[in-house]
């Protein structure tokens, strides 16, 4: 009987950034951490380099949100760094058809083998951001492995020395409720609790040999906080056209913002600066959706200029959590999901399948920042600019400065 891979893609919490720290999580009762070198590689990679892994990311994000817009429902939010990493876990296991879709849907084909080098490139200075004030970032990735398995080396070493991945044993089996737990827990410990069940009830079960995650937790505190005492009730316009009252947060700041045919954008920093939430204000949310693409995300952030601003926005919670497996085999990777899988890169021989494929992401927004709880925020100066009034359905990206990686995008439909 041919086993599984189940693999979960976990972006926590908070909409702006990701996280850096060193992802250490207390292990559950039941859980071996088997004796790989877990030493990170040396990073390797030039700017453009790392900015091209950082494109192929937002082109894969932006894939899959087009996908997954017909059938997932108002409020729509993805982890581009985090879906991307899971899966390159994955494609290092792949051979054959299987690696060449998956290098096909993951934007990888012209990195001439260099996409794990690159994450490890990426990640080391994603990681770096917790080094600014107001800002902590936590990424971390684990492999767990059932009992009797048998993991090369050579994919033991690579998500290790590119992933700081350590492999982990569990009675997956033999109890997989169990397993479950543990890994339902590993999760919600780097996610703060954001994130309390990755995996539900029928993701993993007796014929689950092997489980992936990624989790990153972020907690970002904005350059300019929103005066708690200027939010108030503001109506929003709905897609259905009926207008609701929400609490929504203002301020006058001297902030970025630039516009288009049909749109207009303001990207709001957060201390240090190295990270940001830019913020996508469509008058036809629809028609701008059915255009989204990369380039089109890009010639936004290039018509952003500094410019004196009059902002309101919601506070916002936008919380998502799907199966992708589906939404995966549609954009052009299904051998990984079927009898053909070759992953023969894991275990030196085929057998093993992608069976389930499971993303959550909560973004937290409020006048302190993302993910924190209401508190004060700073002083209100007089309006010097256009306005930017966030009344209608809007997306958003948290992206980061240097690297260009987008760790966050999303829509937001009912701030409610």
């Amino acid at each position: 009987m041919q086993r599984r891979i189940v693999t979960g893609l976990v972006t926590g919490c908070l909409a702006l950034a990701a996280c850096g720290g060193t992802g250490a999580v207390t292990e559950p009762p039941g859980v071996v951490v088997l004796g790989v070198d877990t030493e990170r590689a040396d990073p390797q990679g030039s700017p453009a380099q790392v900015r091209a892994l950082s494109r192929a990311q937002l082109d894969f994000a932006v894939d899959l949100y087009r996908t997954l817009d017909g059938t997932v429902e108002g409020d729509l939010a993805l982890g581009p760094g985090s879906l991307h990493t899971a899966l390159s876990m994955v494609r290092a296991g792949a051979r054959g058809q299987t690696a060449r879709e998956m290098d096909d849907v993951l934007h990888a084909t012209a990195m001439d083998g260099r996409l794990h080098a690159l994450n490890n490139a990426l990640d080391r200075r994603l990681r770096a951001r917790s080094s600014a004030r107001g800002v902590q970032l936590d990424i971390a990735n684990r492999v767990w492995v059932d009992q009797g398995l048998t993991v090369l080396d050579t994919y033991a070493q690579t998500v290790a020395n590119h992933y700081g991945a350590g492999l982990a044993e569990l009675d997956i089996a033999g109890d997989p409720a169990g397993a479950r737990t543990a890994v339902n827990q590993w999760v919600s410990d780097v996610t703060r609790d954001k994130v309390p069940e990755l995996f539900p009830a029928d993701a993993i079960d007796t014929t689950t040999a092997l489980v992936l995650a990624n989790a990153l937790h972020l907690d970002a505190q904005w350059k300019f906080p929103f005066p708690p005492a200027a939010t108030g009730p503001q109506p929003f316009l709905l897609p259905d056209g009926s207008v609701v009252p929400v609490e929504t947060m203002r301020y006058d700041e001297y902030l970025p913002s630039g516009s288009g045919p049909g749109w207009s954008a303001v990207r709001l920093p957060y201390d240090g600066e190295q990270l940001s939430m830019t913020v996508i204000v469509p008058e036809d949310l629809p028609a701008f959706e059915q255009s989204l693409d990369a380039d089109l995300l890009e010639q936004v952030s290039a018509s952003i200029q500094d410019g004196g601003i009059h902002l309101s926005l919601p506070r916002f919670t936008a919380r998502t959590h799907v199966s992708l497996v589906d939404a995966l085999a549609a954009l052009g990777m299904p051998n990984a999901f079927g009898a053909g899988a070759d992953f023969s890169g894991m275990t030196g021989s085929r057998g093993l399948f992608l069976s389930a494929v499971e993303h959550e992401v909560v973004v937290e927004v409020d006048e302190q920042g993302t993910e924190a709880a209401a508190a004060s925020g700073a002083a209100m100066a007089g309006s010097h600019g256009p306005t930017v009034s966030v009344d209608r359905p809007f997306l958003f990206l948290v992206q980061d400065a240097e690297t260009d990686a987008t760790l966050f995008l999303g829509r937001v439909t009912d701030p409610r």
